[in-house]
């Protein structure tokens, strides 16, 4: 029970700078409509920054458009399970967005998965999209 009091008494705040709030007002808006709004506010500002490479908030919002466009022709939807069997990198960041704008449930895979894992973890979540990285591609199930 001490942990649960200890928590409940907020200890790190005492570490938060002068002038970080210690509370947070949280939008009540879906991820994909904060993006977008982001988008336009702020179409030539970065968002994703990986390894040098730089992609401004209309880039991405046009390449997650277009994959959803790419996924929808097949009849990607509202509530269907799309898993993402990719690395932390950009494409992971568009495909989360482009799943999201279609209203699908994002399943991430980790890429450290064997593929019987793999294939126990689509079993169970019924994804029928699966965005797969190349390397991966050896270890579908």
């Amino acid at each position: 029970m001490e942990a649960k009091a200890s928590y409940f008494r907020r200890p790190w705040l005492a570490h938060y700078p002068s002038g970080v709030p210690d509370t947070l007002a949280v939008p009540a808006s879906a991820v994909c409509d904060l993006f977008e709004e982001s988008a336009r506010k702020y179409p030539q500002q970065v968002a994703v920054n990986f390894y040098g490479n730089r992609i401004r908030y209309a880039e991405l919002q046009d390449q997650a458009r277009r994959l959803a466009t790419s996924l929808a022709r097949p009849g990607v939807g509202k509530g269907d399970r799309v898993a993402l069997y990719l690395l932390n990198t950009a494409q992971f960041v568009i495909s989360y967005l482009a799943a999201l704008r279609l209203g699908a449930i994002v399943n991430p895979v980790s890429p450290v998965y064997t593929s019987l894992e793999v294939r126990h973890q689509l079993a169970d979540n019924g994804a029928r999209t699966v965005i797969c990285q190349d390397i991966f591609y050896d270890k579908w199930p």
